[in-house]
């Protein structure tokens, strides 16, 4: 889970936008045990969410990253995100969640933050790409930024199409049961910033 945190916890930078101009910037970030990213899907007769195991949440993270104006950019993001940690509830449902994209022949999901940009007074813009079974989509969206006390919490969903990685969806009891084409990336994280170094 902490190559995964290295690219949504980013994003806690947002919440300051008062770092120098042009230089480079490091932070150190833990995260609490609240933290969650779930993948939610429906079929034609039920919906179902699959949870990553986040059991390394609380490990604090070192993120490098330049800001220009209202926009910052990342560096070293890229990311292996193992599929197997996903957990979606039960042996059947997970056995057609592996197969649906391809665990065995490629076990990984590739994920690279490339920059976010201030969008709002609570929320940011944030530019990603997701690679799954070799194949590369980016995605624009926005992210939500509370405090707590000393406490940032992050929101968004990520919609991809499952077509868009060449993933056919799994058909069940005579192609009666259908899982639809759209699945849903939840992230909500709540972390703390332990370090600023220049």
């Amino acid at each position: 889970m902490r190559p995964l945190l290295i690219i949504l916890g980013n994003l806690f930078i947002l919440s300051n936008f008062y770092f120098s101009s042009a230089r480079k910037e490091i932070v150190t970030l833990s995260f609490t045990p609240k933290s969650t990213l779930i993948i939610k899907g429906k079929s034609n007769v039920h919906q179902f969410e699959c949870d990553y195991n986040t059991y390394e949440l609380s490990d604090s993270l070192k993120v490098n990253f330049k800001k220009n104006d209202n926009t910052i950019v990342f560096e070293n993001t890229q990311l292996l995100l193992e599929k197997t940690e996903f957990d979606c509830g039960g042996r059947g449902i997970n056995k057609d969640f592996h197969k649906l994209l391809q665990t065995k022949d490629f076990p990984h999901i590739k994920m690279n933050l490339k920059k976010v940009s201030l969008s709002g007074k609570n929320t940011v813009n944030a530019e990603l790409s997701f690679t799954i079974c070799e194949i590369t989509k980016n995605y624009s969206v926005p992210i939500s930024i509370s405090q707590h006390h000393n406490k940032m919490n992050f929101k968004g969903d990520i919609a991809l199409s499952l077509q868009d990685f060449h993933l056919t969806t799994p058909k069940k009891i005579m192609g009666l049961i259908k899982v639809k084409d759209t699945i849903v990336v939840n992230i909500n994280l709540e972390s703390v910033i332990n370090k600023k170094t220049p």
